[in-house]
């Protein structure tokens, strides 16, 4: 039977959707991140980190430059973090008040979407990498770079569970509607 790609990437959000705190300023980021609580932001933990936000930064401008460099055009500084169709972790730890919002691939040009297998934060930072494979965790072999839509569908007759180990970024910010396709959004 052949292995199908899904036909939309899904953004989790508890509060407003497609924002990211490494868009602000970083001046405002400590103001941001007080008001963040769990059941607003996930792992909120993270943002007490001093390094956290600045590694963000950096993998972040490396995802852009590597997508660049691969015939991308971004339309964002910072990408929004997606998974490609739904994610059943997520869907089982949604709490009250996060939504699921669908965008489908038919919208979003492929000059605006990039892929890496795992978390980039974890696989695009030499430190994060290391501290992962010395914890003994499991690091997909093609992990360390970004790749465009037309390669990752190209290597699904290859990898057919290839969707549960991608993070898309997506370099364009929707809205409620893109071209005027409503966006489906499911409540948790």
């Amino acid at each position: 039977m052949p292995v199908t790609f899904p036909h939309f990437v899904t953004h989790y959000a508890r509060g407003e959707p497609f924002l990211s705190v490494t868009r602000a300023p970083p001046e405002k980021w400590g103001e941001i991140a007080a008001g963040f609580t769990e059941g607003k932001v996930r792992a909120r933990s993270r943002f007490a980190d001093p390094d956290y936000l600045p590694r963000r930064v950096l993998v972040e401008a490396r995802l852009r430059a590597e997508f660049i460099a691969a015939g991308g055009e971004p339309r964002l500084a910072n990408p929004i973090y997606c998974w490609v169709g739904r994610n059943a972790r997520w869907d089982q730890q949604r709490t009250p008040g996060m939504r699921a919002y669908e965008v489908p691939f038919s919208v979003i040009p492929s000059t605006c979407v990039s892929f890496t297998f795992g978390d980039s934060l974890l696989t695009l930072d030499p430190d994060n990498l290391a501290l992962v494979r010395t914890l003994g965790r499991y690091v997909h072999p093609r992990a360390g770079r970004v790749y465009r839509l037309e390669e990752v569908r190209a290597l699904l007759p290859e990898e057919p569970d290839l969707a549960e180990h991608l993070e898309v970024q997506l370099w364009m910010a929707p809205g409620s509607t893109i071209e005027g396709i409503e966006l489906a959004v499911y409540t948790g």
